[in-house]
């Protein structure tokens, strides 16, 4: 399945002046709830969607708490979740304490493997025309396609 985009433009903030230029934006499908992945998941298998819920929570609430101590969380074949923050500089390194932290978050970077899936993901362009000031999809045109036609 294509990965549906559109094109907008955008004004460089530091040159309110200057000429917008077009950027690729990705859409949405929409959303696919935890229950359906799980229900997924289960085809196939011994377990239901039920037990692998129950594996699944614990192993983000571990997750998550190994990550607040400050481990980095690997997750075999699909990449590792660490802490990532912002900070306010410092002139000096005795300056440089922890109230200068403003953010902290947790991050995750994927695997080779799934960093290759993404960037394979074939780009399929998402067409939208205004029906009685709604928009609406009326067709999508893959990438490959527009290239051909010169588009």
């Amino acid at each position: 399945m294509s990965l549906l985009y559109r094109v907008t433009t955008k004004r460089n903030p530091q040159d309110p002046e200057g000429q917008p230029k077009y950027y690729i934006v990705p859409m949405s499908r929409g959303s696919v709830s935890f229950d359906k992945l799980l229900e997924r998941a289960a085809v196939g298998m011994t377990v239901i969607p039920g037990e692998i819920r129950l594996a699944l929570d614990r192993a983000l609430v571990e997750l998550v708490q190994y990550v607040a101590d400050g481990f980095t969380v690997v997750v075999e074949g699909f990449g590792y979740f660490r802490l990532a923050t912002t900070s306010e500089g410092s002139e000096t390194e005795k300056e440089a304490t922890p109230d200068k932290v403003t953010k902290k978050r947790m991050v995750f970077y994927p695997n080779k493997n799934v960093r290759r899936k993404m960037t394979d993901a074939p780009m399929q362009k998402l067409v939208l025309k205004e029906l009685d000031g709604v928009q609406v999809e009326v067709q999508t045109a893959s990438s490959d396609t527009e290239e051909e036609s010169g588009q």
